[in-house]
């Protein structure tokens, strides 16, 4: 009887440093993994705050570049009036040398003919500085023309910009703001006592003797089955109970085995979803106890 506790006790001190192994590497893994989600929640907070600063500046330059616009728009107006003005002007300056010229008197032919050439040199010299005039004025509103047209070009390529960089910022905003989907595994919430049986499972052919006891103490469970270890409450069991017991366990043992060998060679044949659940969940290399 006590060989047999010795063992028991050997094996749980077996399966206790497996456990607790995996339990360490799981923790240390998952303080890894915190700290990078970390960092890289502080560098997606620091690109949200930068990109807020550029769409300001770009929606203070649009504002500037629409005021510029508007007052390059009065200015082209008023020069659209001078040049309306300097028509008029030309257009009546050159009926009243027409009018001089048709009222002169024709008994005075000397006086007219002096009087006429003076009056073309006079026409001539408005009408050329007039035409000079209005080429300059004609030119300064085609440059204020093209400078709005720039402007406006320019206003349009803003207004894009500040669209994408606005719908940049509302999609940073929704991926900071979205749950965690459901179907997905959280380190924090995970149900240790699977991981190790799982883990248990999926290196039961390289270690069997630090597994054996798990998966027997898991069919006596399911059995409905407990173990006393109070040495004033322990009876003593017949051979006949200790044999059945035995043929149970070994039983319930080879049905395990053979579960999970076929487990693992379905798991060979399908996807890599079906590996070990350190692999799969967390890129954790699997641990084989005894090494």
């Amino acid at each position: 009887m006590s060989l047999k506790r010795k063992e028991e006790v050997s094996s749980l001190l077996k399966e206790k440093n497996f456990a607790w192994g995996q339990f360490k590497m799981m923790e240390d893994n998952y303080s890894l993994r915190l700290d990078v989600k970390r960092q890289e929640l502080k560098c997606a907070e620091d690109a949200l705050k930068q990109l807020e600063v550029m769409v300001d500046e770009l929606q203070k330059a649009h504002d500037e570049k629409t005021a510029e616009v508007s007052t390059l728009q009065l200015n082209l107006r008023s020069a659209e009036e001078e040049l309306l003005k300097l028509r008029d002007d030309i257009s009546k300056l050159i009926r009243y040398g027409q009018d001089a010229y048709l009222t002169c008197c024709p008994s005075r032919n000397v006086l007219s003919k002096s009087i006429t050439n003076i009056g073309e040199q006079r026409t001539m010299c408005s009408g050329d500085k007039v035409a000079k005039l209005l080429a300059e004025k004609e030119a300064a509103l085609m440059k204020a023309r093209k400078s709005a047209d720039e402007l406006r070009l320019e206003n349009h390529n803003l207004l894009l910009l500040y669209a994408d960089l606005e719908e940049r910022l509302k999609a940073k905003q929704n991926m900071k703001q979205k749950p965690p989907r459901e179907n997905m595994k959280d380190p924090a919430y995970r149900n240790l006592s699977a991981d190790l049986e799982a883990c248990a499972v999926n290196s039961v052919q390289r270690s069997p003797d630090a597994c054996a006891e798990l998966k027997r103490r898991k069919v006596l469970a399911i059995q409905g089955e407990t173990f006393q270890e109070d040495a004033s409450n322990a009876v003593e069991p017949s051979s006949k109970e200790r044999n059945d017991e035995l043929m149970i366990s070994e039983q319930s043992h080879g049905r395990l085995l053979q579960q999970s060998v076929s487990a693992r060679s379905d798991s060979m044949n399908n996807t890599r979803s079906t590996n070990s659940l350190f692999k799969l969940a967390f890129n954790v290399p699997k641990v084989i106890a005894g090494k």
